[in-house]
C-alpha cells in the first residue's frame, strides 16, 4: 500500500495541466505548509525544483513533527514534474504570547491562475495547543481571523481559481477562511480539504459541498468540536494518536483508501467529548485551561517538548502553583473532572453505530 510519499513518485510525470489536484495533491500541500520557508525565503528558493540538495532538503524539515518522511516528501517533489515547478509566495507566520495566537499561511502557484492556499496546523510550541483549546469557549480565536484575513487579501491581489488546504488546525483555518470571504470571492473556491481538522463543518449545503473533511479511523484531532458525520475516512496503518500523521494515510490510486466508519474508540471520543462540553460553560472552560496554561508556564517553557523534558525538575512549581489557584477555580476543576468521569460512563453504554455521510 502506497502513501503519499509513494504517490508524489508514482505521478511525476503528470503535471498540473495535464491532470488536476487531487485529494493526495492536497494533503502533500497541506503538509508542505510546515516546512521552513523564512529559511527558503532568505536563500532565495523560490520553487520546489530547486531543492534538490539533501541540505537543503534537511534544514527545511528539521523542526517538522516527522523530519525523515517530510526530508523524503521534499526529495519527491523536487524531481517531480508535477511539482518541482510549483512556486510559493506570501509566507506569512507569527507566534504571539499576548494574543495567544499562532499562525502560518503560504500559497502555491500551480500555473494557469490556480492557486493553493495552505494553513499550517499546530506546531510544537506552547501558545499554540493553547490557541486549540480556546477554540472551545471563544467565537474565534486569532488565528482564525489571520485566516480570513490572509486569504481576501491573497484572492485579491492574485484572482484566479483557488483550493484551500490544511492539516490538523489548518483545515479549522480553511473551512473558517471560506465562510468569511465575500460571496464573489467564494465563487473562485473550487474545493476545500481538512484534513483531521477540529470543528464541525458550515450548515450551509452551497459551501459544505465544496468541502472535504477526511479523518484517519481512530480520529481524535478531527473530533474535537465536531458534533456532525458529514466526513470521510481513511485508512492509516498507525496506531491511536499516530494516525493524525498523513504520512501513514493509505494511498488507492488517486484518492486515498476510505473505510465505511470511525472505529468505537473514535466514536466513543467523540461522543464523550461532546456530551462533557455540553456541561461546562464557556467561562468555566475559560477558567480552567487559562489556569492550566498559567501553570505550566512558571517552568518557562515555550514548547510541549520543553515541557515534558523540564516535568521532573519543574513539578514543585506547578504543584505550588495549582495549590495557589484562585479557589472557585479549583472548585471549577473538581467538578469538570466528575462531569468528565460521568461524560465516560455515560458514552460507554450509547450505541456505536456512528455511520458517516461523506
Amino acid at each position: 500500500m502506497a502513501n503519499m510519499i509513494q504517490y508524489a513518485t508514482q505521478t511525476s510525470q503528470f503535471t498540473f495541466e495535464s491532470k488536476s489536484l487531487t485529494e493526495v495533491d492536497a494533503a502533500i500541500f497541506a503538509q508542505a505548509a510546515y516546512f521552513d520557508y523564512s529559511y527558503l525565503n532568505r536563500h532565495h528558493f523560490q520553487r520546489f525544483g530547486e531543492l534538490t540538495d539533501t541540505n537543503v532538503q534537511s534544514r527545511v524539515t528539521e523542526r517538522n513533527w516527522f523530519p525523515p518522511k517530510s526530508h523524503s516528501l521534499v526529495m519527491a517533489m523536487s524531481h517531480a514534474a508535477r511539482y518541482r515547478d510549483v512556486a510559493w509566495q506570501r509566507y506569512v507566520q507569527r507566534t504571539r504570547q499576548d494574543t495567544q495566537e499562532q499562525f502560518a499561511a503560504i500559497t502555491f502557484a500551480l500555473g494557469n491562475q490556480t492557486y493553493v492556499v495552505s494553513f499550517r496546523g499546530t506546531t510544537n510550541s506552547l501558545v499554540g495547543w493553547k490557541e486549540d483549546f480556546n477554540m472551545t469557549f471563544l467565537q474565534t480565536v486569532p488565528a482564525q481571523i489571520s485566516a480570513a484575513s490572509y486569504l481576501q487579501e491573497q484572492m485579491t491581489q492574485f484572482p484566479g481559481q483557488y483550493y484551500l488546504v490544511g492539516h490538523s488546525k489548518g483545515g479549522n483555518l480553511a473551512v473558517y477562511a471560506l465562510q468569511q470571504l465575500p460571496i464573489a470571492l467564494q465563487a473562485n473556491v473550487q474545493h476545500v480539504y481538512s484534513f483531521d481538522g477540529p470543528g464541525s463543518l458550515p450548515q450551509q449545503p452551497l459551501l459544505e459541498a465544496r468541502i472535504t473533511k477526511l479523518v484517519p479511523q481512530t480520529a481524535i484531532i478531527g473530533m474535537l468540536m465536531t458534533t456532525q458525520n458529514n466526513f470521510g475516512v481513511v485508512h492509516s496503518d498507525a496506531s491511536m494518536f499516530y494516525q493524525h500523521d498523513l504520512f501513514s494515510w493509505q494511498v488507492v490510486g488517486q484518492a486515498f483508501e476510505r473505510l465505511p466508519q470511525t472505529d468505537w474508540l473514535s466514536q466513543y471520543t467523540q461522543r464523550m467529548l461532546t456530551a462533557w462540553l455540553a456541561t461546562l460553560q464557556p467561562d468555566v472552560r475559560a477558567n480552567i485551561l487559562n489556569n492550566f496554561y498559567d501553570i505550566l508556564k512558571v517552568g518557562n517553557a515555550t514548547t510541549v517538548a520543553e515541557v515534558n523534558k523540564g516535568l521532573p525538575r519543574n513539578l514543585p512549581r506547578y504543584l505550588q502553583k495549582l495549590r495557589s489557584s484562585d479557589p472557585l477555580i479549583r472548585q471549577q476543576t473538581r467538578a469538570a473532572t466528575l462531569d468528565m468521569l460521568n461524560a465516560l460512563r455515560q458514552s460507554i453504554r450509547a450505541p456505536k453505530n456512528d455511520k458517516n455521510r461523506k
